[in-house]
């Protein structure tokens, strides 16, 4: 109907949006997929390591690092570099990609591009050769800051990052069944509360059939005590 296509045309205008709702979706996949247990018996510790205090203050220090870093590569003459929003992001990026990901192009980090020189002969052939631009009066200091950069952050701080988060998941998976538990626990607790707050809010229109229940008021339930109790884990 109207409603579909209007919808459909927003989508249109503003891929972005959609895009959001995909990985949004996708990502509510991924988190309800953590209640199989084959899947997040084992990725659970993943995302508590991930989570932990020393992680995020590492990731807070390291993007201080990182902005830091980018304004002093901003401060450089690079036409390029200068203008509107677009054009600081994209020098963001060089940077980004530099420390986080130690993917850089020294060209591009300095501004140059590539010049064609040719001719064009009687004949109607073109002749011509690319070759770079000349280098800049900052070249040198330039590949001293990269230098400076990639030794302090790419090599050390990024492995700093990942000898700890090494170190956290391996604490993290000796009381992997502790923390599969209270997931699941935490998850029923949610499911549990939006029921009971959609019959609330219905004014009783979702009623709650009570199950039979024993007359003393007990309930047994079996368990694997290997799969509910960390047997070694060290406490914290």
């Amino acid at each position: 109907g109207n409603g579909v296509s209007h919808s459909w045309q927003l989508f249109l205008e503003h891929p972005a949006f959609l895009s959001c709702l995909v990985l949004v979706r996708w990502t509510q996949v991924g988190v309800s997929l953590l209640q199989v247990e084959g899947i997040g018996r084992n990725i659970v510790p993943v995302f508590y390591a991930v989570t932990r205090p020393a992680s995020i203050n590492f990731l807070v220090f390291l993007a201080i690092v990182v902005c830091g870093s980018f304004h002093a590569y901003s401060v450089f003459p690079i036409s390029e570099n200068f203008g509107n929003f677009s054009h600081q992001f994209n020098a963001f990026l060089k940077i980004f990609r530099l420390e986080v990901l130690g993917d850089f192009d020294l060209s591009e980090l300095e501004g140059l591009g590539e010049e064609i020189e040719g001719n064009v002969s009687k004949k109607g052939r073109v002749e011509a050769e690319v070759e770079e631009e000349k280098q800049s009066a900052i070249h040198h200091w330039l590949r001293l800051e990269f230098l400076v950069l990639t030794l302090l952050v790419t090599v050390v701080a990024m492995n700093v990052y990942i000898g700890l988060l090494g170190e956290l998941y391996s604490k993290a998976v000796q009381k992997k069944n502790r923390l599969y538990n209270h997931y699941l626990a935490s998850t029923s607790y949610r499911f549990i509360s939006r029921s009971i707050g959609l019959r609330v809010c219905s004014c009783g229109f979702f009623r709650h059939v009570p199950e039979t229940v024993r007359p003393d008021g007990l309930l047994w339930f079996s368990y694997e005590k290997e799969d509910l109790v960390d047997l070694q884990a060290e406490d914290d």
